[in-house]
């Protein structure tokens, strides 16, 4: 069966078609594993910012799985957040852990867009 699609093998990951396949990628693969170690230095880390047990275990499966993805030793990620000056974590975590999202689902950012003149005119508030 032919069709007018090019082969999605070619097409870079954000040209490529929503498919049942998009989805269930990472489905049957093996787990990202770090040491204890790692794992207990990165979540110390959050806790001292977050206050919370719960959240700072989220922010570092979120900081290890992006990490591993893109080929970079978690601890290497540690330590350039350890070096930032306050009130830059916020920003510089959304901003890495947007490295694997979609453009259309980036955390931290915000995006309203902008009527024309004529049509805000003919809106009814």
């Amino acid at each position: 069966m032919k069709n007018n699609l090019s082969d999605p093998r070619q097409l870079s990951s954000v040209n490529q078609p929503l498919t049942e396949e998009t989805f269930f990628n990472n489905l049957y693969n093996a787990p990202i594993a770090v040491t204890s170690d790692q794992d207990s230095a990165i979540q110390s880390y959050f806790e001292k910012f977050t206050d919370d047990v719960n959240a700072a275990r989220l922010l570092t499966a979120s900081v290890v799985y992006t990490a591993r993805i893109q080929n970079i030793n978690p601890m290497s990620v540690l330590s350039d957040l350890k070096k930032l000056p306050p009130g830059q974590l916020d920003l510089t975590l959304a901003t890495f852990l947007n490295l694997n999202r979609v453009n259309t689902s980036l955390l931290g950012t915000t995006n309203t867009p902008k009527t024309g003149f004529y049509v805000q005119r003919t809106i009814l508030v």
